[in-house]
């Protein structure tokens, strides 16, 4: 996945939506060197780094929410147009590699792991949406109206991946992945 979803940080609008998905893309970095370093490192050595990530997410998700960031884009301001620029060209990619990627989660992982890396790409493909949705709508409107971060499926998103980190972080601290075709 990109680093920050691909994003720029213009405004502080198109910055919370950059910092969501780089802390998903953290998350995922964290499966994957998980899954690389398989049977030398237990599941505890990435639990406190995810548990953070998701944190971010959330706070983020929280705190962009707020009409104040969308109340401050004036169409009229370059610094605007940058970021319409921007999110126009970055969701669209953020969508298809997340798209792609989800297909190519490895079913040998344990379950808890691989939903959580679903669940990932999953909120960074709504997130994504959202943002292209807000900026398109703020094109055609004059202004903009719509806040992605404060958008149901945007919350729905953030909610049904806390439920998948903790399920991972239920693991137990000492398990490891062990390949379920070994006998």
């Amino acid at each position: 996945m990109p680093t920050g979803g691909g994003m720029m940080s213009n405004t502080e609008y198109e910055i919370g939506g950059s910092r969501m998905a780089e802390a998903a893309h953290c998350i995922l970095g964290s499966i994957t060197k998980l899954h690389l370093s398989a049977l030398s490192h237990p599941f505890w050595v990435e639990k406190d780094h995810i548990k953070e990530e998701m944190g971010l997410i959330e706070r983020f998700q929280k705190e962009y929410s707020r009409d104040l960031y969308i109340d401050r884009l004036d169409l009229n301001d370059k610094y605007t147009q940058a970021t319409i620029k921007s999110i126009k060209k970055a969701a669209p990619i953020l969508i298809k590699k997340a798209k792609s990627a989800l297909p190519r989660i490895s079913n040998k992982l344990p379950l808890e792991v691989k939903r959580l890396a679903e669940y990932s790409y999953s909120f960074l493909i709504v997130l994504a949406r959202e943002m292209l949705k807000s900026v398109e709508m703020a094109e055609e409107d004059g202004k903009f109206t719509y806040n992605a971060y404060a958008d149901l499926k945007v919350k729905l998103a953030v909610k049904d991946l806390r439920i998948m980190a903790n399920e991972y972080l239920k693991l137990p601290d000492n398990g490891t992945l062990v390949d379920p075709y070994e006998k």
